[in-house]
């Protein structure tokens, strides 16, 4: 078994998914097909316009605003970055919007747009290659 902060997980749970499997030519596809349909902006919108989904996460975030007030929050996969806006709009002092695609320049648009860039920080980059100078309180 593998442990991380008292969740134990089974080793054969961490092995038995094709992907990111096999040599280094077929993790870099896998790697490069899951990366590359979230690029794209039709994605994006598919998922913000998922009304179900987004007031979920809208709701999850704006009605414990307690929990976000004064935090730093890491924001994986940010994709168009609405999850950031949402928690900078709930107070978090520092949101690290990470995104691996080229998605993050439009990101950076949106957080610019709305006068956010004082708080969130898009950064383009894998989070395996991600180096911050501070310790995170959340990851969403």
């Amino acid at each position: 078994m593998s442990s991380n902060d008292g969740l134990q997980v089974p080793s054969t749970v961490l092995d038995i998914s094709p992907i990111m499997q096999g040599n280094e030519a077929d993790k870099a596809a896998d790697y490069a097909n899951y990366f590359c349909s979230y690029a794209y902006l039709y994605h994006q919108k598919q998922m913000l316009m998922d009304h179900v989904r987004m007031r979920a996460y809208h709701n999850s975030i704006m009605l414990n605003k307690h929990l976000f007030e004064g935090k730093v929050v890491l924001d994986v996969g940010t994709g168009s970055g609405i999850l950031s806006i949402w928690c900078a709009q709930a107070g978090a002092a520092k949101v690290y919007a990470v995104e691996y695609t080229d998605m993050a320049k439009h990101a950076k648009a949106l957080v610019d747009h709305n006068g956010l860039s004082d708080v969130i920080e898009v950064i383009q980059s894998s989070v395996e290659d991600l180096v911050l100078d501070q310790k995170v309180d959340i990851i969403i």
